[in-house]
């Protein structure tokens, strides 16, 4: 007899069904809350609403009564996570269509991405980094598939891309910005101090930009200046452009004259401390 048709145990399960502490409707208000707020936030909520649950009974409930979803892959995403930081990395896959993970590889290896991909033959869309790890084992497994990069990995790229190309371009677009007339006689004293160790500076950016364009090496240049390695390479490809700013004072842009609002909020302000000024005589 199998152990499920025992009597004692249709007995047990009976016994249980109706001597659980909590109803039907109880057991779907649980799920419900778990569903939409969470372990912690549902358990605090519930305890308002007299239902005390525990965070982990909410967790057991939302997934006892979730349903593992039987539709076959159609779009999955593929990327690389830590196990641990710096040491362990796996492969994590998700069902992009209904936004949840699927399996956790146990490394990054392209023969075991292979081997899963290849135990779902319906897999039409594959969404990627652009490695070529993943991209072999997508096209060894999936030849009819579809291959695309992710989101996530085009915006890095492309932001990257204009970084850099900013970056090349930014000697001429801060002399466009800063091409301005310096009047020493307006300048204060530690504005002159700054602008004299700005004048220092272009001087020795250009001495190096000079020895780049007679096409001697950074090793060399680095000897002859005494400048560091990092300022060297930074200059060579188009950066170290410095650019003079003075300090704006905080009453630039103030009225010369008090408007009738300020003098209103003065005199408001006045009568306020008024009795604290009392209070302290």
């Amino acid at each position: 007899m199998p152990m499920g048709d025992c009597p004692s145990i249709r007995s047990f399960k009976r016994y249980f069904l109706i001597r659980r502490r909590r109803t039907t409707r109880l057991e779907h208000i649980v799920h419900h809350l778990g569903l939409a707020l969470g372990s912690r936030p549902a358990a605090s909520f519930a305890k308002r609403l007299m239902l005390p649950v525990s965070n982990d009974t909410l967790l057991r409930v939302v997934r006892r009564r979730t349903a593992m979803p039987t539709d076959p892959l159609l779009v999955v995403g593929i990327d690389d996570w830590a196990f641990r930081r710096n040491r362990r990395y796996g492969t994590i896959v998700c069902d992009l269509e209904r936004r949840r993970i699927v399996a956790l590889l146990p490394d990054r290896e392209t023969a075991t991405v292979q081997a899963w991909l290849s135990k779902h033959p319906g897999i039409n869309i594959v969404s990627r980094d652009r490695g070529g790890g993943y991209g072999e084992a997508a096209a060894k497994a999936l030849p009819n598939a579809v291959q695309v990069a992710d989101r996530w990995h085009l915006m890095e790229n492309a932001s990257a891309a204009f970084l850099d190309a900013v970056r090349r371009s930014m000697s001429k677009i801060r002399t466009a910005i800063g091409a301005t007339t310096i009047d020493l006689k307006l300048l204060t004293c530690a504005e002159k101090l700054r602008y004299q160790g700005y004048l220092r500076r272009q001087d020795s950016h250009a001495a190096i930009a000079a020895l780049v364009s007679d096409g001697v090496p950074l090793k060399e240049i680095v000897r002859r200046t005494g400048h560091s390695r990092n300022l060297v390479r930074q200059i060579s490809r188009g950066g170290g452009t410095d650019m003079f700013r003075t300090r704006q004072s905080t009453l630039d842009g103030a009225p010369a004259v008090p408007g009738r609002a300020m003098v209103r909020r003065l005199s408001q302000r006045c009568r306020t401390l008024a009795p604290f000024k009392r209070a302290r005589l």
